[in-house]
């Protein structure tokens, strides 16, 4: 064990011990509670429906305020969406009602979810304001809030990362707390995903009695284009005896999606235990795996103006560029008859550098179900996970709390307009020890939790995208025509060379065989200064440990010319394109690059809230916390090869975060207002520059706004919820994109959207740029995130079991590309659902998406290919879902 590292283990240990037996002292000095009360009432915040809470029961119930008391006519408590209904523990680690939290969080609950059918990050942001996530290539698994990456929780602890490749699983979820900014003391530092995250709250079994559920989803009929893609769960469990409760929920999904040559199916098994071992001690442990088959839908291609306002498509062949400054540049492949490279050109081309043909250049009407998508993708990947819980309650104020968890991914894919991965390793593993406990001391109350945090993470994957020639391929085609055409001339890989030894077709060009360890310590105390006047005061320091290589590989080719030199080690530098080895040679892991950095890493947490009433607080929040920043699709460590002071800059990320926000409940409890203003700040420091270079700027992301959230349930019949969210975000720093003028893919002669293509040929990566897009100033309007986001849904049950539901999702204009050349316009999405419940056995519901049937569309990766390529959601569509209760 590093030095640094053991010694803050043992600080960590001592903080504990001292903590422990200084609280047990000022606990004899303090006067006993009063009891927890019994409530009869129906909403309460003394009403747990979900797991995850963290503190033993007589505990988290002297922490949660108590409202008043009152009868919202017969509403079943897993039908009712007040936030104030269930406590939330997933921000600081222990039950709290939403107006004790002085932070903007969103409880959603599963009735939301299934009403509303909850499928991936998208659909996050009509539950909650500054939620809105990009397609992200079709397989959404992070949302973005506040402009940026987020990150995905379960029970308070995190799953590996993972942007778009492992789809997310809602099989084992109850319910789940939408929370803004950095995670607190207790849950510490997300890394590659600051602006927030996602908690899962996942499914408990059943103690009362058994209980089985059966639904089935049919469909989907699309406008113009209806697939099957039927769903089926089974959920039952109950208690084995009165110490002993179990439950299992099985998923299976089968067929295709929207998108022509799109699949979507899934097997997911989850299966949860408690045991209630003596009065003191309570295990909860769950496990999960399911595995999958699907796309990466990478939209459509030439986008223009016109493509998103009118869907008006580009249609007609493509040539290499022959002028304009990076002429030729599209030839770039050696083949055997250009003889030697050294004194001759290439002539080989991979579809990047292309023009539309002028003289064939028209303009068609483009379907919204064709896109990149060949016949020969797929998109697979695996997931298990686990976790276990042991709860030992020392007293009525004090416990013990373990969370343990183990998350492994593995994916892989091809998809073949140019573009793969290979990811057999993504491991997350995490330890939590938490000591809660509650005294007095000069009169003041405090609620105490205090612990250590022990977290590792293993990442082996690699990608290449190296030529990703978008603009060669024109969709008004046949779409089994979509294979990328230097794979064969490329030693069969998608343009690097780098093989991945015994996975024929698989290639590398980012790559990464990574470790991370994270040994933290934290102390985390709830002061309460006066009746109204309280404090949160946190710090916690992490201990972090990187060490990342390149992984195995075959460098069967070279390709300088796209790639960065450092990927070739000994090979010529002066080539003007890819070229083949006569002898392939091996790497091994580390071979080509092998960097450690370690790093101390202190966060703070400040908060205080003032309660109006009981049931109204005003509160400010100012939380400093040091992260890593990770690769962009998988975590781990980005572009180790570039040296140690790159390893090193990837572990000092900082987040910052002030926020001040009022939240109330009102009518009997009956209507929920929150309002958050808030400034977020992230700072991804650059390495410094080689000698004699310059240096290259920090990124920089800085959001600010304001969020309005309202909920509103005066009965049983009548619920509404609303969100409004206001933000400016804005990036600092130098970019890479694929193409740095969607005009590029055009030739001069050929108009496009009022004036005429440039010629360049795209994809070109900014190569005439210097391969970065630095913005005036150093400074642009974050592209792909909306400055206003809003939502209003209402739900009405009629007589005879009849219910109906709906309402707008609105998304503002946001820039389609770092240029701002592009822009997606506002618009709307309306969804919503009729269901036929006649009795408490069996119901049924149809859900209809789009319901106006409106042309929407969604940035993919916007700084990296938004002048490439676009996702267009589906027109109106509906599905059918049938359940059954015992």
């Amino acid at each position: 064990m590093y030095p640094k590292i053991q010694k803050l283990v043992l600080k960590g240990q001592a903080f504990l011990c001292i903590f422990g037996a200084l609280s047990v002292g000022m606990r004899a000095q303090s006067s006993t509670p009063p009891p927890a009360t019994t409530t009869t009432t129906t909403t309460s915040t003394t009403v747990s429906s979900g797991g995850g809470s963290t503190t033993a029961t007589g505990a988290e119930d002297q922490n949660v305020t108590t409202l008043e008391k009152f009868t919202v006519s017969d509403v079943p408590i897993d039908e009712q969406i007040l936030p104030t209904v269930r406590p939330i523990d997933s921000v600081y680690g222990d039950d709290r009602d939403i107006i004790d939290i002085p932070r903007s969080v969103s409880s959603v609950n599963k009735a939301w979810m299934d009403d509303r059918q909850v499928k991936n990050a998208m659909d996050f942001g009509q539950f909650s304001p500054g939620v809105y996530a990009a397609a992200d290539y079709g397989i959404p698994g992070v949302p973005q809030i506040r402009g940026d990456e987020a990150q995905i929780y379960v029970n308070g602890q995190l799953i590996p990362y993972s942007r778009n490749s492992v789809p997310l699983s809602f099989n084992g979820v109850e319910a789940m707390d939408i929370v803004k900014g950095p995670g607190t003391a207790v849950y510490g530092p997300q890394g590659n995903g600051p602006g927030g995250y996602v908690n899962f709250v996942s499914k408990e079994p059943y103690f009362d009695h058994d209980h089985y559920d059966f639904s089935a989803t049919l469909g989907t009929w699309t406008s113009g284009h209806s697939y099957g893609n039927p769903q089926y769960t089974l959920d039952f469990g109950g208690p084995l005896s009165d110490k002993l409760a179990y439950r299992v929920s099985y998923l299976a999904r089968y067929g295709d999606e929207y998108y022509v040559n799109a699949k979507d199916a899934t097997q997911d098994v989850y299966v949860a235990l408690t045991y209630e071992m003596t009065r003191n001690l309570k295990f909860e442990f769950w496990t999960q795996g399911f595995a999958t088959r699907t796309n990466e839908d990478t939209g459509a291609n030439r986008v223009t103006q016109n493509f998103i306002w009118n869907g008006g498509y580009i249609a007609g062949p493509t040539s290499p560029s022959t002028t304009g400054p990076i002429a030729y540049y599209g030839y770039d492949i050696y083949l055997p008859t250009d003889g030697n490279p050294q004194t001759n050109y290439a002539s080989g081309s991979d579809g990047a550098f292309q023009v539309v043909n002028p003289g064939t250049a028209h303009v068609v009407k483009l379907p919204a179900y064709d896109s990149l998508v060949g016949p020969n993708d797929t998109a697979r990947s695996k997931f298990f996970q686990t976790q276990l819980k042991s709860t030992y309650t020392i007293s009525d104020d004090a416990s013990i709390v373990n969370l343990a968890y183990y998350g492994l991914e593995h994916s892989n894919k091809f998809e073949t307009y140019g573009y793969d991965e290979w990811v057999p390793r993504n491991l997350n593993l995490q330890d939590r020890t938490e000591f809660h406990d509650k005294f007095t001391i000069a009169g003041m109350d405090n609620s105490l939790i205090t612990g250590i945090d022990l977290k590792y993470q293993y990442v082996r994957s690699g990608d290449d995208y190296t030529s990703e020639p978008f603009s060669y391929y024109d969709l008004s085609l046949p779409l089994n025509n979509i294979f990328y055409p230097g794979f064969n001339l490329e030693n069969q890989t998608w343009g690097s060379g780098l093989q991945v030894p015994g996975h024929p077709g698989y290639s590398y060009e980012e790559m990464q065989d990574t470790t991370i360890s994270d040994y933290a310590a934290f102390v985390q105390d709830d002061v309460k200064f006066t009746k109204a006047l309280s404090a949160i005061l946190g710090l916690r320091e992490d201990a972090i440990n990187a060490n990342t290589a390149n992984p195995p590989f075959v460098e069967a080719g070279v390709n300088n010319d796209d790639n960065p030199a450092a990927l070739y080690p000994g090979q010529p530098q002066n080539y003007n394109g890819f070229y083949s080895l006569a002898t392939p040679i091996y790497f091994n892991r580390g071979a080509l690059y092998h960097y450690q950095a370690s790093k101390d890493d202190p966060s703070y947490f400040v908060s205080f809230i003032y309660k109006l009433a009981e049931t109204q607080s005003l509160y400010i929040t100012y939380d400093r916390v040091d992260a890593v920043h990770g690769q962009t699709n998988f975590g781990g460590i980005g572009d180790g090869y570039q040296g140690q002071a790159k390893v090193q800059s990837e572990i000092e990320n900082v987040s910052t975060l002030y926020e001040a926000g009022y939240k109330g409940s009102f009518l009997n409890n009956t209507l929920f207002t929150g309002v958050a203003l808030y400034q977020q700040i992230k700072n991804e420091p650059a390495p410094p520059p080689p000698h004699d270079e310059s240096p290259t700027p920090n990124t920089i992301v800085k959001s600010q706004g304001i969020e309005l959230d309202a909920v509103y349930q005066p009965t049983k019949q009548l619920s509404i919820n609303a969100n409004l969210t206001y933000q400016t975000v804005t990036l600092f720093g130098s970019f890479f994109e694929e193409t740095g003028n969607y005009l590029d893919a055009y030739a001069t002669t050929t108009p496009v959207d009022g004036t005429y293509g440039t010629g360049v040929g795209a994809v070109n990566y900014g190569a005439y740029q210097g391969y970065a897009y630095s913005p005036p100033g150093g400074r642009e309007r974050a592209p792909g995130v909306p400055s206003l986001l809003g939502n209003l849904f209402i739900d009405y049950k009629l007589p005879y079991g009849l219910d109906i539901g709906g309402g707008p999702n609105f998304i503002g204009r946001q820039n389609q590309d770092d240029e701002g050349l592009l822009h997606i316009p506002s618009e709307y999405e309306v969804d919503g659902y009729i269901a036929y419940a006649p009795s408490k056995k069996w119901d049924v519901r149809l859900n209809i998406t789009n319901v106006t049937n409106n042309r929407i569309l969604d940035p993919i990766d916007t700084s990296f290919a938004g002048n490439d390529v676009i996702y267009v959601r589906a027109p109106i569509s509906a599905s059918l879902t049938i359940r059954v209760h015992y």
